[in-house]
């Protein structure tokens, strides 16, 4: 709506020259408006911090630029304006008493905080000037100490880095603010995906699976008919052309971490009737006699958590998983292994394959994988006798995947940060030292 001007007429951009300056002699001597953090958030550097309150009243908030990272001057109808800081001077002239943002809930606060009455004060200017200073949560969905964990803020730049988070959330409203919201949104996730079994051997052909999360575009050879695996293809989207031979055929629309979830709750004995499995990625190169001399290796050298090494060229967030050539070893321990390929012996899947349930992405998984096995006193390693190619580039922000995954409401790093919290894991994979680990048992592993 128009804000009608003190001399009775309108300008195209809201408020009147006077109206504008009334604005900001009343933001400014309020001492709410937080100049630095608008400088940085909307205007690119703290160095802009003098011209601020300017730049709000001027145009920032007809855009829906905070002035405060608890106020949003776009949140209630009664707050709308055509710009010239109006909503935000008319909030502070009525003593903070409307509705503020999204991320203050003021009937819950005064609720959890009945010294609110007493003190004189708004809930809104109590929470400011003391619930926020103690770390106190605005809203039942909104916790500042997960911000503080899981978004990787700093308790010294709260203003700052909560204006930001939340002017991250006029692009992806459904970002979380609290371990409740992401847990809600990955079970909305998990509530629109089903598992079909379309096709399944009777009984085992071979001691070792080799699954793929694919759309039909993995490597064909896999299909070989002298393969010494069985092969299972997870279908997240229907092939444009006709598959090669297979031993299993599931369609689930998911992620390869949920589909691993729903199999080992519905159908667990297709994968653990196996003495080890291999979850292949369908971008990953990797030819069958590479996946049997892997197998091979896992068997003889009792390994319960591994994945092939990979090329030079290939892509990576982990250096310690690049082959290593000349060794005489045919592998080595490192803390975990990467989520585009682990495989997994019988027990260990059995024992830890829990881990896929608690996430979507994948993120974190892999690393939560490898703790749980040693702690098991198994061994973790990736072999360099065997080795894949993964060429696709990660492009977390464009990437297909990536944003098929925050058109559901998830977003990877987040996702990874609130399963390693008070886990005593960092998001690295790092060579094991001394022996990584023991052997556990005698035999095989899995056997």
């Amino acid at each position: 709506m128009n804000t009608v001007t003190e001399r009775g007429n309108e300008e195209p951009g809201g408020a009147s020259c006077l109206g504008r300056v009334l604005h900001y002699v009343r933001i400014l001597a309020s001492g709410v408006f937080a100049h630095s953090a608008y400088a940085r958030v909307y205007l690119g550097s703290r160095l802009y911090l003098p011209f601020a309150l300017v730049h709000y009243v001027a145009v920032g908030e007809a855009r829906g630029n905070r002035p405060h990272p608890f106020f949003d001057p776009l949140y209630s109808p009664a707050n709308l304006s055509a710009g010239g800081g109006a909503a935000f001077a008319r909030f502070l002239s009525e003593r903070r008493s409307g509705p503020a943002c999204a991320e203050f809930d003021a009937d819950w606060y005064v609720e959890r905080h009945p010294q609110v009455a007493a003190s004189g004060l708004s809930a809104w200017e109590h929470y400011r000037r003391h619930g926020l200073t103690h770390g106190e949560d605005p809203a039942p969905d909104v916790s500042l100490e997960w911000i503080l964990r899981i978004h990787k803020r700093r308790r010294g730049r709260l203003l700052r880095d909560l204006m930001g988070l939340f002017a991250r959330r006029v692009r992806e409203p459904w970002l979380p603010l609290s371990h409740v919201e992401l847990a809600r949104n990955q079970q909305a996730f998990r509530d629109t995906v089903d598992l079909d079994l379309r096709q399944a051997l009777p009984e085992r052909r071979h001691r070792d699976l080799v699954f793929v999360q694919t759309n039909g575009r993995h490597e064909p050879s896999l299909h070989d008919g002298a393969r010494r695996f069985d092969l299972m293809l997870n279908l997240y989207a229907e092939p444009e052309g006709a598959l090669g031979a297979a031993d299993y055929v599931v369609r689930q629309s998911g992620t390869k971490s949920t589909a691993i979830a729903l199999l080992l709750k519905h159908h667990p004995h297709l994968l653990l009737r196996y003495d080890r499995v291999l979850f292949l990625d369908d971008d990953v190169e990797i030819a069958p006699e590479t996946i049997a001399t892997f197998f091979a290796v896992m068997d003889s050298e009792r390994l319960d958590l591994a994945q092939p090494s990979l090329t030079a060229d290939s892509s990576s967030y982990f250096p310690v998983l690049m082959q290593q050539g000349g060794r005489a070893a045919p592998w080595r321990p490192v803390t975990a292994v990467e989520i585009m390929m682990p495989a997994l012996s019988r027990r260990a899947l059995e024992t830890c394959g829990s881990v896929f349930a608690r996430g979507i992405s994948g993120y974190g998984i892999d690393i939560l994988l490898g703790a749980q096995v040693r702690s098991l006193g198994w061994r973790v390693g990736v072999v360099d006798r065997a080795v894949a190619r993964h060429a696709t580039p990660v492009d977390s922000e464009n990437g297909t995947f990536y944003r098929y995954l925050k058109s559901r409401r998830i977003d990877p790093m987040i996702e990874m940060w609130d399963m390693l919290d008070g886990s005593g894991e960092t998001n690295r994979i790092e060579a094991e030292p001394a022996a990584g680990g023991r052997a556990g048992g005698t035999g095989a592993a899995g056997a």
